[in-house]
């Protein structure tokens, strides 16, 4: 176990925001570390791993954003518009195809695909290569993206998963391979197998991988998932702890923490990762994080008997002004919130 695993949740958080506003100065960016070599112009590199690592944090907007510049940067790079597609793929998320974004995401993989094709004719003629891992991960979310309009979500999603598996099997030494199928299979879990086969399968990829490349945003924060549910919860705490310090600028990675914190009725813990979470989504303009978090936190309140701070929370949330209620993310949690303060408190 890691040293500041030892110390409280809590506590770590603590420390963190408190290493951030030291003289007031901004803290430096941390999202973990990614390795994705990909063909494009070596000036790109390190900003696509950049958009990579946060796409692992689900950091959308973010993602989508960092994806953009690389595509600005290098037009001839296919994997950006594979990244710009897979930032409209929320695979654990609902819904994971927004109806509004998934004609965007499929002229998005189209166009990496058409990118894919040039660079492939151009490598022929000996001039410049894209990789056949590469191109395989485009074609595999070409599954998700094409036919959107005719062949069921889960029908593709099952497709997606299967080329996954391919790509991981073509590249076994190649983490980001791994770490995609792992996803690709916690995606397609069905909530009614109480067996957890899919997240076990990935969690057995996942453990070794965090072993060696402990400062992985993804490998933990799937790990995390992987371990959401009441058999495997106990496994998550280490790498619950550890998630929030591999990538505190992103929202998300405050936040997840907290499913296996809640799983275990760690309240204060939950308490700590939540208040972290809603203070940097808010920072950060990401509405749906924040509210995602606040409802988080209004549970654990009430599990404490802190009906006054749940209180307190809900009246934000009434205060507020920016709520979008087609957005999944805040209708749950605007909807669930003052539901949940009235129902944990047997206010029938």
């Amino acid at each position: 176990m890691q040293p500041a695993t030892l110390l409280s949740f809590s506590a770590l958080i603590v420390r963190l925001a408190t290493a951030q506003d030291i003289h007031n100065h901004p803290a430096p960016e941390k999202l973990g570390s990614v390795s994705f070599p990909i063909s494009c112009a070596p000036a790109v590199q390190q900003r696509f791993e950049r958009a990579v690592a946060l796409l692992h944090s689900f950091a959308y907007a973010p993602a989508e954003g960092a994806f953009r510049e690389v595509a600005a940067a290098d037009p001839h790079c296919a994997m950006a518009h594979w990244g710009i597609a897979m930032t409209y793929f929320h695979q654990l998320w609902e819904p994971p195809l927004s109806p509004e974004k998934v004609t965007t995401g499929a002229q998005e993989i189209e166009t990496a695909q058409r990118l894919s094709s040039n660079l492939r004719l151009a490598e022929n003629r000996g001039l410049i290569g894209v990789s056949e891992r590469e191109r395989r991960f485009i074609a595999a979310l070409g599954l998700v993206f094409n036919n959107y309009a005719t062949v069921p979500y889960r029908a593709r999603a099952l497709r997606y998963e299967e080329a996954m598996l391919a790509i991981a099997q073509a590249n076994p030494s190649d983490p980001e391979s791994q770490v995609f199928y792992s996803l690709a299979l916690l995606s397609t879990a069905l909530p009614a197998d109480k067996t957890h086969a899919n997240q076990k399968r990935a969690s057995s990829l996942l453990e070794p991988l965090y072993r060696q490349f402990p400062d992985h945003p993804g490998i933990a924060h799937y790990l995390i998932h992987a371990y959401d549910n009441a058999e495997l919860a106990r496994r998550g705490v280490e790498v619950a702890h550890a998630y929030a310090e591999i990538a505190p600028s992103a929202p998300h990675a405050l936040h997840m923490p907290s499913h296996i914190f809640t799983r275990l009725g760690m309240w204060d813990d939950s308490i700590a990762s939540n208040r972290a979470a809603r203070k940097a989504a808010h920072e950060q303009h990401d509405r749906g994080e924040e509210l995602h978090a606040m409802d988080y936190l209004v549970y654990a309140y009430l599990q404490e008997g802190r009906d006054a701070d749940a209180a307190h929370v809900i009246d934000d949330l009434r205060r507020s002004a920016d709520l979008n209620a087609s957005d999944f993310k805040a209708g749950y949690a605007s909807t669930a919130m003052p539901v949940r303060y009235a129902l944990e408190r047997r206010q029938w």
